[in-house]
């Protein structure tokens, strides 16, 4: 009876450390997801403004893109005595018609136009692990007889070496106002600037100041006195940003990149508000991306307004005196995500490896909850036999017991493996992580993770072996009575 005990314990104990395990990699797997997509993405090759159209060429995304009205519920707002809090608001039926604005519902619409304009880039099919990348410290290796430096290509002040007969990447996106551009020409040492060719046509207007081979520079017209200059002329130098990332924000950009800083949401009845949120640290605060920087901004309603949604958002908002439509709102751009290429001199191929690591960190979750069915299974399959096949519930309970130290053995090397490959992974030789300071965060939470699988499954895997020891003596005093009386019986056959 007691080995029972211990058995039906041991099963207990190993379900909740499974999932207790489950919520260890409980993460938001879509920030994660955000990084490698963009190591996936190839660098920006070109950006174009158009004037009256709504959607970009082909090959050609918006640059605004995710900075939208996302609509809201039917409801109303009714007034309180809180002088911190002047309306509650109630989605869709309203306590009581006293003191209470009905708020008809609005549709997402999609916004992709700044200061009047629609601005495309275009990526290139090269992507970040494919380039010519060298470490900062490394760059004389970059030949300049035959080869150029286009710049710093990521967070970590790696550079882009390319061919001279190469196009770079952007490396340079500077919005200018119409007043500051005689002292840019000066300092670009540009010369009758005036007399620079203009191609107009009915979508865009732009300044073609320079063009040779396949390096270029244009100054692009924008509405509101406002310039567009991109070039992608090789800059030689390792302080010079290689832009291939935008968001548009109020505040700094969240790292997950699908959402949204928490002061962006001026009105609470908005659709999907604390879906969009950006994730937190433990203490509250809000995780951003620090590499991020601002390169150009305007008002919030004229954003808006430009963008032909202004007059239905007053219309929500107006009667309950909101005023966030006076803040800015900002273009914020980064190189890619930074990676020390000092991790891939202890693994040639750790980036490619890393941009796996989503997928094996989903193929874990799903041996976790499958470990967590099949440990509760085996419990509950012991109630069964006992209730519905008490004559055989010895052979059957062993049965199970010995199912479960296998589970508990195969199981548990398989996640610690897994783990011991994802924590080398992301840190060197000396045990940093490799990527930039936002990159970093991820990483630390999957190594956190994968350090609290290993030790939870250290612990099954203990248990199983106990387990294991346990089972054998079992084992041997129950067979040993039926051994014991064969035996006997071998012997007085032998007499007779």
């Amino acid at each position: 009876m007691i080995d029972k005990l211990f058995f039906l314990f041991a099963m207990v104990v190993a379900f909740y450390i499974s999932i207790n395990a489950l919520q260890a990699v409980n993460f938001q797997t879509e920030s994660l997801e955000g990084i490698i997509h963009e190591f996936k993405s190839g660098y920006i090759d070109n950006i174009i403004v158009l004037r009256d159209a709504t959607t970009c060429p082909k090959n050609y995304t918006p640059l605004i893109k995710n900075f939208n009205w996302p609509g809201n519920h039917k409801g109303c707002g009714c007034k309180t005595d809180n002088i911190n809090l002047n309306y509650q608001f109630f989605k869709n039926n309203c306590p009581s018609n006293k003191d209470c604005i009905k708020v008809e519902e609005t549709q997402d619409v999609l916004i992709n136009k700044w200061k009047g304009s629609l601005i495309c880039y275009r990526r290139n099919k090269q992507i970040y692990d494919n380039l010519n990348i060298m470490s900062k410290t490394d760059m004389n290796q970059c030949n300049l007889q035959t080869q150029q430096i286009c710049g710093r290509i990521d967070a970590k002040d790696n550079i882009l070496c390319l061919d001279k007969s190469a196009a770079c990447p952007l490396t340079e996106i500077k919005f200018i106002d119409a007043k500051e551009l005689p002292q840019f020409f000066i300092n670009k040492n540009i010369t009758n600037y005036e007399k620079m060719i203009i191609y107009s046509n009915s979508s865009s207007s732009i300044q073609m100041i320079k063009q040779e081979n396949q390096s270029f520079e244009y100054l692009y017209e924008l509405m509101d006195q406002t310039y567009l200059y991109i070039s992608n002329l090789p800059t030689n130098s390792v302080t010079a940003d290689l832009i291939n990332f935008f968001r548009i924000d109020i505040t700094a950009p969240c790292l997950n990149h699908l959402k949204s800083p928490s002061s962006e949401f001026f009105f609470p009845l908005m659709k999907n508000k604390f879906d969009l949120m950006c994730d937190k640290f433990e203490n509250g605060t809000e995780l951003t991306d620090s590499t991020f920087s601002p390169i150009d901004s305007y008002l919030l309603e004229e954003y808006y307004r430009e963008n032909n949604v202004l007059e239905m958002i007053k219309h929500v908002i107006d009667p309950f005196s909101i005023d966030t439509l006076s803040e800015n709102i900002n273009i914020y751009a980064r190189t890619y995500p930074g990676w020390s290429y000092t991790c891939e001199d202890s693994n040639p191929n750790a980036l490619h490896s890393f941009t796996t690591t989503a997928e094996v960190m989903n193929s874990m979750l799903i041996s976790l909850i499958i470990h967590s069915f099949i440990s509760i299974a085996l419990i509950i399959s012991i109630g069964v036999f006992s209730c519905f096949l008490p004559k055989y519930f010895e052979l059957l309970f062993k049965a199970v017991d010995l199912a479960f130290i296998l589970i508990n053995l195969f199981y548990p090397i398989q996640i610690i493996s897994t783990c011991n490959w994802v924590i080398n992974l992301l840190t060197d030789e000396d045990g940093l992580y490799c990527g930039d300071s936002s990159l970093n965060i991820i990483l630390s939470e999957i190594s956190n993770a994968c350090l609290q699988l290993e030790y939870a499954y250290i612990m099954i895997l203990l248990l199983a072996l106990f387990s294991c020891v346990v089972f054998i003596y079992v084992l041997y005093n129950w067979v040993r009575p039926a051994t014991k009386e064969v035996n006997e019986t071998l012997i007085s056959l032998t007499n007779k």
